[in-house]
């Protein structure tokens, strides 16, 4: 069986990228190709941490929009509430006056 890591690229094969690591191979060059493996391992990986630090930013400062929003809603009706106690508790107190 004939060993195919060493000579030319084959034209065949998983595309450039085969072919590139085949010929590193064939010049000797394979801790640069892994050392370029690792940095695009590295590259994905940093970029991934990046936007799960981004995602969780952008949540939390939606979350904090959200209950600012639930909060002023509840405040609103607390006090509609209130001022509609008061309304007639003041209406209430001046009826009573008038009438006598």
């Amino acid at each position: 069986m004939k060993d195919r890591t060493r000579g030319p690229p084959r034209k065949s094969g998983s595309g450039p990228a085969r072919e590139t690591f085949q010929s590193c191979i064939w010049a000797g060059h394979t801790t640069k190709v892994r050392a370029w493996q690792t940095w695009q391992v590295n590259r994905v990986n940093l970029w991934t941490i990046l936007a799960v630090i981004l995602a969780i930013v952008i949540a939390w400062w939606l979350v904090g929009v959200l209950f600012s929003l639930i909060a002023f809603v509840v405040k609103l009706i607390i006090v509609a509430v209130v001022a509609a106690l008061v309304f007639f508790a003041i209406r209430g107190l001046f009826a009573g006056r008038t009438r006598e």
